[in-house]
Order: structure tokens, then C-alpha cells, then sequence
């Protein structure tokens, strides 16, 4: 575990990436698990092994460091990360991999713990150390690409719900940002980003999604000035349905496979998927507006809808 070498940047979060890229882009927010930000050891961190990232859901951590390739997977306890540890050139232990103790600091700041190699015997005199940095920012796409881009308005608000929904079913990645409105194209483009990775290309291809069931419909009236901008109409659309994504445990093994030589860690990362590809309840308002000589979503801006009885009544978030 000798200190330098060859950068190699973490790719796991890719897969959260795309499937958590998936349920915002379809409008379908469902809530992830919650990690206490004084002991989350999700980021970016400097230590004496380089640069290393980490994911985090639930107590189950995992991630890589610079140093020859380096990769890690653990589970918090409060502030202490137990688990193991690989790196090149063999990915094995106990020649090039083994475990370690890691306890955070009480402000969630940095940590330092023991290592060693194989699962038992001494620890290693050096300590492993790590200071946390600042998230890396993510790349948005140029204000040019997205002014490129030709909106492609419907007739109407259902309609404009509906032909987002059809493409996110298709796996039409690219038509997406073009059914947004102005004020939300930007976000869209930079969420379908992931979808186009050349690590992930097996995976979506083999992906299916539905939404079963679905129900589309107007809620409420049409009104007339949404909040950000007073010459605009708005409307909201409900949305029901059963969402399901489904990937073939083949190619997903495929992808994890390439990732990682730990089949400890495969196995753990298999069975902990499943909660994001069950099939899922929806039951959310989406926000349209009318800009560009027809209507568009704008999932995030918050609108007045009007009231069966002609009381206005507030969008949800």
C-alpha cells in the first residue's frame, strides 16, 4: 500500500448516477435514504494515499483512492469505517489488499485509522489519514449546446407530460432537454449526461423501463402568471402510475465486474440494488408552462393552481 503512483478516479458512482438521474429526470422523486451529514462519509477526501472518493448509502460505504487503483468498501458504524481494501497490480489479499479502522473526527472534518494486510495479524506502523475537500464541481453543459437546442412545445399540458414520459419510456435521452422549458433545459441536459457514458452503454441498453397504469390529468384551471415570470400561463398535471426499471442481473454483474475484483463486494453491491429497481408508486403534480407558442414542463417551478370551486390553492414543491 505504498503512497504515490497513478491516479485512477472512483467510477462506482456512476451507476447512483444513472439510476438516481433516471427517477429526476422522469419528475419522480423518491426520497433517498438519509445519512447524517456529522458521520456521512460520502465525498471527496485528501490523503496520505492520494485522492479518494467515496459513496455512501446507509452504512454501506465504498470507493477508490489514487494510489495504484485503489479500492475500498466498508461499513459505518457512527464515526468508525471498518472494511477492506484492494489495489494493483493483483486485487487480492493478502499480497495487495486487506482491512482497516477508520474513525472520523468529531466535526466530520477528517479522520486517521489502521490498516494492514490480509484480515488479521498487526497493523501497519504508518497511519492512514485523510482530510475532506470541498465537492468537485460538475461539469455543466455550455450555455451555447443548450441554446442549441430546439424546444419542441405540445399542444397541451397533458400532452406535453405525456411526450416526456414516452421518451423517458424509450430511453430517448436526447429528446428530453427539448420538451423542458427555458428556465429548466440546462438542468435536464446535465442530468442525461450520465446516460451517454461509454462505462454505462451496456447496462442502458439493456435497461427497460414502464409506467404502468399511467394516468395523466389536468389539475385544476389554467392560470395565468406563474411566480417567475408574470407573462407566463402555468399549469400542473398529475401523474400516476407504477414505475419500473428493470436491468438484467447479467449485464449489471457484467458492469460490476469490470469494476471491482472483490466478488465479496459484487455480491454485497447486488443485493443492495434491488430497492432502486423495484417497482415503484407514483403519485406526482408536475409543473408546465406555456412559453415558445406551446407548453413545456418546468418540474421545478411552483405554480397556483385554481381550485374546482375557484380558490386558489398552492402547487406542491
Amino acid at each position: 500500500m505504498a503512497e504515490g503512483s497513478t491516479f485512477s478516479p472512483a467510477r462506482w458512482h456512476l451507476l447512483t448516477m444513472l439510476l438516481t438521474g433516471l427517477l429526476l429526470l422522469g419528475g419522480l422523486l423518491i426520497a433517498p435514504r438519509v445519512v447524517d451529514a456529522a458521520v456521512s462519509w460520502a465525498g471527496r477526501w485528501q490523503t496520505n494515499l492520494g485522492v479518494m472518493e467515496l459513496e455512501q448509502d446507509g452504512s454501506r460505504v465504498y470507493g477508490g483512492y489514487e494510489t495504484d487503483q485503489g479500492q475500498i468498501g466498508g461499513t459505518a458504524k457512527g464515526q468508525v469505517l471498518t472494511g477492506t481494501w484492494v489495489q494493483a497490480p493483483s486485487f487480492q489479499m493478502p499480497e495487495d489488499g486487506g482491512t482497516f479502522k477508520l474513525t472520523m473526527s468529531d466535526d466530520g472534518q477528517s479522520f486517521t485509522g489502521r490498516w494492514r494486510y490480509g484480515t488479521s495479524g498487526a497493523w501497519e506502523k504508518s497511519k492512514w489519514s485523510g482530510q475532506r475537500l470541498p465537492p468537485e464541481p460538475t461539469p455543466s453543459p455550455s450555455p451555447d449546446l443548450v441554446a442549441s437546442i430546439v424546444p419542441t412545445p405540445a399542444a397541451d399540458p397533458v400532452a406535453a407530460v405525456d411526450a416526456f414520459l414516452d421518451a423517458l419510456v424509450a430511453k430517448q435521452w436526447d429528446k428530453l432537454p427539448a420538451l423542458m422549458c427555458s428556465f429548466k433545459r440546462g438542468s435536464v441536459l446535465e442530468q442525461s449526461q450520465p446516460f451517454g457514458a461509454a462505462e454505462l452503454k451496456p447496462l442502458v441498453d439493456a435497461m427497460t423501463i414502464d409506467i404502468a397504469d399511467r394516468d395523466v390529468t389536468l389539475q385544476g384551471a389554467i392560470v395565468s402568471g406563474v411566480p417567475w415570470r408574470a407573462s407566463i400561463d402555468g399549469a400542473l398535471v398529475d401523474v400516476a402510475g407504477q414505475l419500473s426499471i428493470q436491468v438484467p442481473e447479467d449485464a449489471l454483474r457484467t458492469l460490476l465486474t469490470e469494476q471491482s475484483s472483490d466478488p465479496a463486494e459484487i455480491e454485497e453491491i447486488m443485493a443492495g440494488l434491488p430497492a432502486y429497481l423495484r417497482s415503484m408508486a407514483i403519485a406526482s403534480p408536475i409543473a408546465v408552462v406555456y412559453e415558445g407558442g406551446g407548453w413545456l414542463l418546468c418540474s421545478d417551478v411552483l405554480v397556483t393552481a385554481t381550485s374546482p370551486t375557484g380558490s386558489p390553492s398552492p402547487a406542491p414543491n
